[in-house]
């Protein structure tokens, strides 16, 4: 097995443990470890394509790369954005209650009650042995 073939082995390895983290909850897409496996990934698939090129692998690698890059810089982004402070608010002309009352009403329209998710339901609550 050649260097280029074990560096690749390590990318394809990055991606793994990444989508693996990701989908058993262990590591979350803002992580920095996430992050980093998907950026070391195509890198390593980039080297080792260097010397074994296939035109659809090369593609692939460069797009993962770039959304990665793009997600990188959102999470920067986002980080930056500070949250206001209810003094902020309160000088906008807004309550913190207001903005409380205005987010828990987003909210439920969003998710239904229990009440409302069961609706059509025909279970009828049984009772424990005695």
């Amino acid at each position: 097995m050649t260097l280029p073939d074990l560096v690749g082995i390590a990318g394809v390895t990055c991606y793994q443990i990444a989508y693996a983290g990701l989908q058993l909850g262990r590591l979350q897409r803002t992580d920095g470890r996430y992050i980093a496996l998907n950026i070391l990934g195509p890198v390593c698939l980039l080297f080792s394509l260097v010397f074994h090129f296939n035109l659809a692998a090369f593609v692939a690698q460069v797009l993962w790369l770039a959304l990665t890059t793009l997600g990188l810089v959102r999470i920067a982004i986002a980080k930056r954005t500070p949250v206001p402070h209810p003094a902020q608010l309160a000088r906008a002309g807004e309550t913190v209650a207001a903005a409380r009352t205005e987010q828990a009403a987003k909210n439920n329209r969003r998710r239904p009650s229990a009440q409302a998710r069961n609706k059509g339901s025909r279970r009828t609550p049984t009772t424990p042995p005695q």
